[in-house]
C-alpha cells in the first residue's frame, strides 16, 4: 500500500484527512464552513465514503502516542 495525498473537504487539513472528507479541486466543491486542503499522506483514496472511523478533529493529534500499523494509518484514522 502507497500512501498519497490529495485534495479533501473539512474544517482543518486535520478534519479533511482523519475523516477522509470528500475529495476536492476548489473551494466551491465543499459545503459551508469547510475549505479544500492538501493532505498529508493517507489511506483515503482506498475507503469507500464512509467506510472508516470519524475523529473529532479538535483531539485527532493532540497525543504523542496512538495505535496503527504505521504512522500514516495512526495519524490518519484516530488510532
Amino acid at each position: 500500500l502507497q500512501a498519497k495525498s490529495d485534495f479533501r473537504c473539512g474544517v482543518n487539513e486535520v478534519d479533511a484527512r482523519s475523516n477522509c472528507k470528500q475529495e476536492c479541486t476548489v473551494q466551491t466543491d465543499c459545503s459551508t464552513g469547510e475549505l479544500c486542503w492538501n493532505t498529508h499522506p493517507s489511506y483515503c483514496y482506498l475507503l469507500t465514503p464512509n467506510n472508516h472511523p470519524q475523529c473529532d478533529y479538535r483531539e485527532a493529534e493532540n497525543t504523542l502516542l496512538r495505535c496503527g500499523q504505521d504512522e500514516i494509518t495512526a495519524r490518519g484514522f484516530c488510532g
